[in-house]
């Protein structure tokens, strides 16, 4: 529904928009952003497909914006995202610090006002959610405990002979397009990464702290959780409404 808002409005401004379609749910991944936490998943999967930026196919807004005018360029990004030095801004700041902010100009900002109601709260609440989720990973990797739990998982990694200092490194290692990858050799190293995880107590560990830190976190911003529910949820007949016309 935001997308066909958006192209309504790209429209009304000359200028051609192509909805994004949904995507739909990303293929197999690794369970846990910091380790594989079953064997039998690493059996299956490995480390787990590379994202591809190109799954969906050529984006045709891209396409239409490279082939504009420099002129029209330049008023393609203002019709769309507001790009003026005068537009008013929406500037929230985020958990892992810093300042994020988005013009309430623009079809973009146009769309989600009328779905949301409120374009300057949606934008906050839905900004810091977004966030949460970084800022308590960003928090379990920087615990001692999660440290010290890699630090054993690297040495058990060493008797099934691999010298990778973290998972990350190991999963990395393998980071390669699916048609090229070494099937073998990625099922064996994932597996052990899996091991390690489990009789290290990395997984345990991690999943307490991951626990812990994603609690914190949403009852410290309650209340930004709390309204990005009560905006989607209004947003509903909206967006019914939206698509059935």
């Amino acid at each position: 529904a935001e997308q066909i808002l958006t192209g309504d409005c790209m429209r009304r401004q000359d200028f051609k928009y192509w909805p994004i379609p949904f995507s739909g749910p990303m293929p197999a991944a690794q369970q846990s952003p910091y380790f594989i936490s079953s064997v039998a998943w690493a059996q299956r999967n490995g480390f787990g497909k590379t994202p591809s930026t190109h799954s969906a196919g050529p984006d045709p807004n891209r396409y239409y914006f490279d082939h504009l005018a420099s002129g029209r360029q330049t008023a393609y990004g203002l019709r769309l995202f507001g790009l003026s030095p005068h537009a008013a801004q929406v500037q929230v700041a985020i958990p892992l610090g810093g300042v994020i902010g988005h013009s309430q100009d623009g079809c973009q900002a146009s769309a989600e006002r009328n779905l949301y109601g409120n374009f300057g709260e949606w934008f906050r609440a839905s900004t810091v959610v977004a966030n949460l989720k970084p800022t308590w990973q960003a928090q379990v990797v920087g615990n001692p405990r999660y440290k010290s739990a890699v630090i054993r998982w690297a040495r058990c990694m060493q008797t099934e002979g691999y010298t990778w200092s973290s998972p990350a490194d190991a999963a990395t290692a393998f980071r390669l397009p699916p048609e090229i990858r070494p099937p073998k050799q990625e099922i064996h190293a994932a597996v052990a990464s899996a091991w390690c995880a489990m009789n290290t107590n990395l997984a345990a560990i991690t999943r307490r702290l991951n626990a812990s830190s994603a609690n914190t976190l949403r009852a410290k911003y309650r209340s930004e959780v709390t309204a990005l529910r009560r905006l989607q949820l209004q947003a509903i007949p909206v967006a019914q409404a939206i698509i059935k016309r």
